[in-house]
């Protein structure tokens, strides 16, 4: 088992050293002032759709975003 990781060490840690994280996903995370893996960690962004509420059509507005399930 590995010892837990502190803050401090995480925000120590660069985002290009993760797996995946190359030169250019390094420059666009570093747009977004991500620089650390504790940055990314605690990156919340601006804007998100909410998918966890499910809508009936009945129930839906013209011009509303909303998530609905169904069989195709």
């Amino acid at each position: 088992m590995t010892e837990p990781i502190s803050l401090r060490e995480l925000d120590a840690i660069s985002v290009d050293r993760l797996q995946g994280v190359g030169e250019q996903r390094r420059a666009s995370l570093e747009q977004v002032e991500v620089q650390s893996v504790f940055d990314l960690l605690t990156h919340y962004p601006r804007r998100y759709i909410d998918r966890s509420h499910e809508a009936k059509l009945v129930d839906v507005d013209p011009g509303q975003q909303v998530m609905i399930v169904g069989d195709i």
